[in-house]
């Protein structure tokens, strides 16, 4: 499984930083297309009332013109949710990364623009299914061993 980068999008945004968003796409090997952004938005989404929640789960919504490239447009037909990893970048930093959800996809046609908005959601919120077993009696108080149990 390689993933290789199949699409880019430019946004500019309102604290005149430019964020590009690479959508990768699993066993893809050909040329980048670029599509224009029409709306980024990264949004942390809180589980309970606690300022000191532990992990906070984010979502990535993203809007982009298709209308001169309909034909290359991602596939959101699949049901393979690990088709496309989305990262978010600002220069040499990664802002956000995550995977693209094919569950709220909208196709959106106005005034002779096509539109094409979908979620992508990082994988933080989905860790509490995933059972973790470590024992009792097991304390984190070494570096080393936080570390280990963390990976």
């Amino acid at each position: 499984m390689a993933y290789e980068i199949k699409y880019t999008i430019t946004a500019a945004t309102k604290s005149d930083v430019t964020s590009v968003v690479n959508i990768y796409e699993d066993d893809y090997a050909g040329d980048i297309i670029e599509y224009p952004c029409i709306s980024l938005q990264i949004q942390y989404i809180p589980r309970s009332d606690d300022t000191f929640e532990p992990i906070y789960v984010s979502q990535l919504n993203l809007s982009i013109d298709v209308t001169d490239d309909v034909a290359n447009m991602p596939d959101f037909t699949t049901l393979n949710d690990r088709k496309y990893f989305v990262r978010v970048m600002s220069g040499a930093n990664i802002d956000w990364q995550g995977w693209i959800l094919s569950d709220n996809v909208q196709y959106v046609f106005t005034t002779g623009r096509k539109e094409l908005a979908f979620n992508a959601l990082d994988g933080l919120g989905m860790l509490e299914r995933i059972p973790f077993f470590i024992a009792n009696d097991t304390t984190l108080v070494d570096l080393f061993t936080a570390i280990f149990y963390i990976k």
